[in-house]
């Protein structure tokens, strides 16, 4: 993979264009999975043909279109996506909390059936020969993509809220710093970019 290890900082141009550029990437790692169950000739309702497809469809779309339906449709669920790579028994909780990546990830693709997508996710638990066609690695690597999709996401609410000097004032008789416009206002910006790690600018 190759957007999800970049920080938005490592990144060129606009946020949701990062965005886009990691869910395309993403769709190519779909189509990599997707490959290796054809050849073990497993009937696939959602064939590598149709995922690039895919990728072909979400190249001519807004990225901020993207980025606001992702935020908008999965950021309840974006706690229960945390993994801390620290506890050793990080991967077992992985395993377990497969339906909620599940259920963020199909958020970015809305105008693809359900029954689709859910083929995709269920290449996941197949085995081949007693050996799951997908290695632990490829496992890792979708919770790396819908961390990096989520990261992504926190800098680009507090982008939207617009962090800078307010009409408020406090205290001291001068303008108090604080966000200028409501976005998205049930998502506790500062807790979750705490838990995902993500280090917002609060300059002026």
């Amino acid at each position: 993979m190759s957007s999800s290890n970049n920080s938005t900082e490592e990144n060129e141009g606009s946020i949701p264009e990062s965005f886009v550029i990691g869910v395309l990437d993403f769709i190519n790692f779909c189509i990599s999975i997707l490959n290796k169950a054809e050849k073990e000739k497993i009937n696939l309702k959602f064939t590598p043909a149709m995922a690039k497809t895919a990728h072909t469809y979400l190249k001519s779309l807004n990225p901020e279109q993207v980025i606001m339906k992702f935020i908008n449709k999965s950021y309840p669920d974006w706690e229960k996506c945390i993994i801390n790579k620290e506890d050793p028994n990080w991967q077992n909780m992985m395993s377990d909390r497969r339906k909620d990546l599940y259920s963020t990830i199909k958020t970015l693709f809305t105008s693809i059936p359900s029954d689709m997508i859910d083929s995709i996710f269920e290449i996941f638990d197949l085995k081949v020969n007693d050996k799951l066609l997908v290695t632990p690695e490829d496992d890792i690597s979708m919770w790396d993509y819908l961390n990096e999709f989520i990261r992504l996401s926190i800098y680009y609410v507090h982008e939207k809220r617009d962090w800078g000097i307010t009409d408020k004032i406090g205290e001291d008789g001068k303008p108090k710093n604080g966000y200028r416009k409501i976005y998205e206002s049930g998502i506790k910006l500062k807790s979750l970019a705490e838990k995902f790690e993500v280090a917002l600018d609060f300059s002026n």
